[in-house]
């Protein structure tokens, strides 16, 4: 199926080790399925599962032989370390709720039976039907899946069945995804893996690989992996691997939707059109940050992120390594006026130009993307396309290399002597930044935000500059039930507070609304269960409007 889309060897690197990891666990885990299934006479607690079904699942295995129904009030609850295995081309229809919560050590399995002419896009042969979520009264419980895996769904038959290979969600908000893996699915249409229309689904700390929409007509397939249309989705810590489509959007793909994707990596995925990201028809709101956009490819335009009518906002985004016959980094088409703030676009290749081509491709002369504090290898006279005449936004750019630690081997951190450090925006008003970088360090590490997915880390005493210039102060600390956060503010601002362990995993976040300027305490009870943490240390952030601050504290 992905023959067409086949990419020159000049254009891959090798694979992350983690990546190979897991495609073998993942191998590992099919094997495992198809043993369950041969097997299946023997198993001591399994469940033939077929028609109207509610309560709880809590099998071994799970074998669905004929379609299943949560009926309209009911929910369905899948047990951690269950196997859903479907024995035909079967689906599991949702009019009240699903929700699968797995864990790490024992997700929840979603395969088929028989893997056996999956390949074959125009047969059932091979795939289960899906789960589908489609106008649910919002009276009903909320849908999650969380540590589940999804295998050889299988998006076919007539058109409205070819979308959303794995999941798909329709006119349902109340739908959250987090923590699972998507391997090996398919959709003749849209949304390899998963596919939201009207909905706002969210998306965290996922994989998605080796999952393809498409086919051999006129039907171009959007998304790769994932696609939207008409949503707001929220979609952070998300790896997307060696996905494709055959129209726009190798991974993952957004039409009439204002998505905000945080923490993002794409590599190694393919389309005709935006190798990795595709925008079709959106002006988004949300700006999307620290993304690594690298290694993608596209058969005719932007390797990297394609733009078809479509206005997205990036802020500390590194575009590298892509390739695509136009505008190996970016494609601008339709009046497509994209903006990119403290952003890298450097080594991305085309076939126009070798051996370098255009970073970027603008289709139109009423494209006109905007740039603001970026590198841009080769600046503007190299781009592509109507980029001739371009005219502007380019403000403060610079051209210079940006010192990547080791693209080969997909690192793209700053070296100390990266000319991207410290020269990214001095006024970051607006931009609602994250708090980190893509490695979950401090975003604001020097006296400067630095351009690129990744800050360089100043080996500086940042926690005593914060506590000067905020007043950010927790008192008492070692913290207790009684400890209060103080902090000032130099002007009005919206204010956050995170808290982190030292190993940069999140436990806590919330958006407090607006406070006035001047002086400002907060009971930590109020915010998080202090007495609740581990003893150690920990990270307490704050976030306005135009600053942010991090804290040490103990408990």
């Amino acid at each position: 199926m992905t023959s067409f889309l086949s990419q020159p060897d000049s254009g891959r690197k090798s694979q992350f080790s983690s990546v190979s990891r897991r495609v073998n666990q993942l191998a590992l885990a099919i094997v495992f399925l198809l043993i369950l299934s041969s097997f299946r006479a023997n198993a001591q607690n399994n469940f033939d599962a077929c028609g109207e079904q509610s309560g709880v699942w809590s099998y071994d295995t799970v074998f669905v032989v004929c379609d299943v129904l949560i009926p309209d009030g009911e929910v369905l609850a899948i047990a951690s370390g269950t196997v859903v295995l479907f024995q035909d081309h079967y689906k599991i229809v949702v009019e009240g709720a699903l929700q699968a919560m797995g864990e790490s050590i024992a997700p929840i399995h979603f395969s088929v039976g028989d893997t056996t002419g999956f390949a074959n896009i125009h047969s059932t042969q091979g795939g289960w039907g899906g789960i589908r979520l489609e106008q649910i009264d919002a009276a009903n419980d909320s849908s999650f899946f969380a540590h589940c895996v999804f295998n050889y769904g299988k998006a076919v038959i007539d058109s409205v069945y070819r979308y959303g290979g794995a999941i798909c969600v329709r006119s349902v908000d109340k739908v959250r995804i987090s923590d699972c893996v998507f391997d090996n699915n398919f959709a003749f249409y849209r949304g390899g893996a998963v596919y939201a229309e009207k909905s706002d689904m969210s998306i965290t700390r996922s994989h998605f690989e080796g999952n393809f929409a498409g086919n051999d007509s006129l039907i171009y397939g959007y998304g790769g992996a994932v696609k939207y249309l008409h949503g707001q989705p929220d979609i952070r810590f998300c790896n997307f691997y060696n996905n494709a489509s055959t129209g726009i959007g190798g991974a993952i793909s957004f039409e009439f939707s204002n998505p905000k994707m945080t923490n993002c990596i794409f590599q190694y995925n393919s389309s005709g059109l935006g190798g990795a990201i595709g925008y079709l028809r959106t002006s988004p709101t949300q700006i999307n940050a620290n993304l690594l956009v690298i290694d993608n490819y596209a058969a005719f335009f932007g390797g990297g992120i394609a733009n078809v009518a479509a206005s997205p906002m990036f802020t500390n985004t590194t575009i590298s390594g892509n390739y695509a016959a136009m505008g190996g980094g970016l494609y601008c088409n339709e009046a497509s006026n994209a903006k990119l703030f403290n952003s890298i676009l450097w080594g991305n290749t085309s076939a126009e130009g070798e051996p370098f081509g255009s970073q970027v491709w603008l289709w139109d002369t009423d494209s006109e993307p905007g740039f603001y504090n970026c590198s841009v290898q080769f600046g503007i006279e190299a781009f592509g396309g109507s980029g001739l005449m371009f005219e502007g936004p380019y403000v403060d750019c610079i051209e210079e290399d940006p010192l990547f630690a080791g693209p080969l081997e997909a690192d793209f951190r700053l070296l100390e002597q990266s000319p991207c450090i410290n020269t990214g925006m001095a006024d970051t008003a607006g931009l609602a930044l994250p708090w980190h970088d893509l490695a979950m360090n401090s975003r604001i590490s020097g006296n400067r935000l630095d351009m690129g997915a990744y800050e360089f880390q100043e080996a500086v005493a940042v926690n005593n500059l914060q506590l000067k210039t905020s007043g950010l102060m927790v008192l008492p600390n070692p913290i207790n039930i009684d400890s209060k956060l103080a902090f000032n503010l130099e002007q009005a601002s919206q204010v956050g507070v995170y808290l982190y362990n030292l190993q940069g995993k999140c436990l806590f976040e919330k958006q407090l609304g607006t406070f006035s300027a001047g002086a400002q305490q907060l009971l930590l009870s109020d915010l998080f269960s202090p007495e609740e943490l581990a003893p150690g240390i920990y990270l307490i952030g704050l976030q306005t409007d135009y600053q942010q601050f991090w804290l040490k504290v103990v408990r």
